[in-house]
C-alpha cells in the first residue's frame, strides 16, 4: 500500500509534469487584440483533481479547446478532455474521466496577456462506475458509465507568446 508521503510526492510530480507539458502547448491563430482571430483551436493538458476518488486524487488529462471570439472581450470558450488513467471503480466514480465545458469567457486583453473570468456549464462522465452486480457465484460488479452536470466557473490568463502561440493558465471549480 502507497504511503501518504508517497502520494503527495506523485500528486507533486504530476502537476510538475502538466506544468512543464504546457509550455510546449500553444493555440493556433491566437494574436493580440489588433488582429484578433475569429476562431481559436489548440491542445489541452491539464491536472484533473477528483476528490470523489482515493488514494490518488491527481490524474493527467489530455483533450482539445474551441473558442470563438465574438469581439477582443467576449467569446464561446469550449474544451474537452479525457484522464490518461483509470480511476478504481466505486458507486460514484471509476475509470477513466471524460470531460467537457462550452460557455463564455469575458475579460479583456492587452498587447501579450489576456486576463478574463468564465462560467461554462459542463459535464464529468466516468467510464466504470459500479451500478449493481450480478447474480452468478461469486457476484460480479456490473460497470456503467455514469454522467454527472458541472459547472466551471474562475479564471483564464493567457500569454500570447507569438502571432499564432499562446499559454493559457486555467484556474476553475
Amino acid at each position: 500500500m502507497e504511503s501518504a508521503s508517497m502520494r503527495k510526492l506523485n500528486a507533486s510530480l504530476l502537476r510538475a509534469l502538466a506544468f512543464i507539458g504546457s509550455l510546449f502547448c500553444g493555440c493556433v491563430d491566437v494574436q493580440a487584440q489588433s488582429a484578433l482571430p475569429r476562431f481559436e483551436v489548440g491542445p489541452v493538458l491539464s491536472v484533473v483533481h477528483d476528490i470523489e476518488v482515493l488514494p490518488s486524487a491527481d490524474r493527467l488529462a489530455v483533450g482539445g479547446r474551441f473558442t470563438i471570439n465574438f469581439n477582443p472581450h467576449i467569446a464561446f470558450d469550449s474544451d474537452a478532455l479525457i484522464t490518461t488513467s483509470r480511476g478504481f471503480s466505486g458507486l460514484n466514480t471509476g475509470g477513466r474521466l471524460t470531460q467537457g465545458y462550452f460557455g463564455i469567457k469575458a475579460g479583456t486583453r492587452w498587447n501579450k496577456i489576456g486576463i478574463f473570468g468564465k462560467v461554462r456549464p459542463g459535464f464529468w462522465s466516468y467510464a466504470e462506475v459500479i451500478t449493481g452486480q450480478t447474480g452468478a457465484t461469486p457476484p460480479m460488479p456490473i460497470l456503467s458509465r455514469f454522467t454527472y452536470p458541472a459547472v466551471d466557473v474562475g479564471g483564464v490568463v493567457e500569454f500570447y507568446l507569438s502571432r499564432r502561440f499562446a499559454l493559457r493558465y486555467d484556474i476553475g471549480d
